[in-house]
């Protein structure tokens, strides 16, 4: 796959990946175009956002990103959080072109682009009982912080450092 920052005209594209994605177990959410847009611009919004986008043949098939850990709105991780950290909020890949390494590859291209902005840590939150999620992170150098969200008893923080 061909992994390139976002455009906006990726947008349609990114909003299919996203709403099906997020609509499979363990997530079972459903979400239109508006909440999805919301979420992107949320993301543009923080400081220092990564926007990555993975394409197999032009089609779009994945997206991730993150930005500059705001602890205001993750004061639970504040013992986490050494000032230099990132946080990975979405990485999604549309259900047929799974376990083909896209998530890898947008995992592996997301910590590149941390590294290039001096980012010591990044940290994300996915599902304890996610199997793929979980081997993914796993994969990709993260480990459990024992950390789990206050609003979803199954959803935990992992980090990885980076060096």
């Amino acid at each position: 796959p061909l992994v390139r920052p976002y455009r906006e005209s990726d947008l349609q594209e990114l909003i299919r990946v996203y709403q099906s994605a997020f609509a499979e177990p363990p997530w079972n959410e459903s979400w239109n175009s508006k909440e999805v847009i919301e979420d992107l611009e949320l993301a543009f919004s923080q400081k220092n956002p990564i926007v990555l986008v993975a394409e197999i043949e032009r089609e779009l098939v994945g997206f991730v990103w993150g930005y500059k850990l705001p602890l205001e709105k993750f004061p639970w991780l504040s013992s986490l959080a050494n000032g230099n950290t990132n946080y990975m909020d979405d990485i999604a890949v549309r259900g047929a072109s799974r376990k083909r390494g896209i998530a890898t590859r947008l995992g592996d291209e997301y910590i590149k682009s941390a590294r290039k902005q001096n980012v010591k840590e990044i940290v994300l939150r996915t599902d304890i009982w996610n199997s793929a999620s979980m081997t993914l992170f796993r994969k990709l150098g993260f480990q459990n912080t024992g950390v789990f969200d206050p609003k979803y008893k199954d959803r935990i923080y992992l980090s990885k450092l980076l060096t």
